[in-house]
């Protein structure tokens, strides 16, 4: 029992933390199941598979963005831009850089700015992204399921940086 208790020993955050790319993935692969008319078995198996690495990949991608200050390795643990609280911020961002480059439209003998192109740009743009981290999603299902594995040691050296963290921010 001590076991199970120290496995799940991690601070009280929103469910909407719990959703990564994976959630994406796990509908697909639910739909492949009703199709396939799967055994019980591999039903109970995608589901354990589905809340137990939900929940631990949730905290190594939020370990990982900490932690990481590479690029790329900052991108495959991002959580998926729709359900992002700064949705509404990036969305403005994005569309704000697609403006840059100005577009122009010629209507009878007017020249009016094109705004219908930013629009079609930034959501160009964003469908994109969230295709890609789909995709991404699937080629690295592995890191997924190592996740379940290794989460006690995840959370060990979180807890390890956020105190040496807040240790150097008390001595300063």
């Amino acid at each position: 029992m001590n076991l199970l208790k120290q496995y799940f020993d991690t601070p009280k955050v929103p469910l909407a933390f719990y959703y990564t790319p994976y959630v994406a993935v796990h509908v697909v692969m639910f739909f492949t199941l009703v199709n396939d008319g799967a055994s019980a078995f591999k039903w109970i198996w995608t589901i354990l598979t589905f809340l137990l690495g939900s929940y631990t990949y949730a905290w190594l991608s939020d370990y990982m963005l900490y932690t990481s200050q590479n690029g790329f390795v900052r991108y495959i643990f991002m959580k998926s831009m729709i359900f992002r609280r700064d949705f509404g911020n990036v969305v403005k961002t994005t569309h704000t850089a697609n403006k840059q480059d100005r577009v122009f439209k010629i209507e009878g003998n007017r020249v009016r700015e094109d705004n219908m192109t930013y629009v079609k740009r930034t959501f160009f743009s964003i469908a994109i992204n969230v295709v890609v981290k789909f995709f991404l999603a699937f080629l690295l299902y592995p890191i997924f399921i190592i996740s379940i594995f290794i989460h006690p040691i995840i959370i060990k050296k979180y807890k390890e940086v956020v105190a040496r963290q807040e240790q150097n921010g008390v001595q300063q």
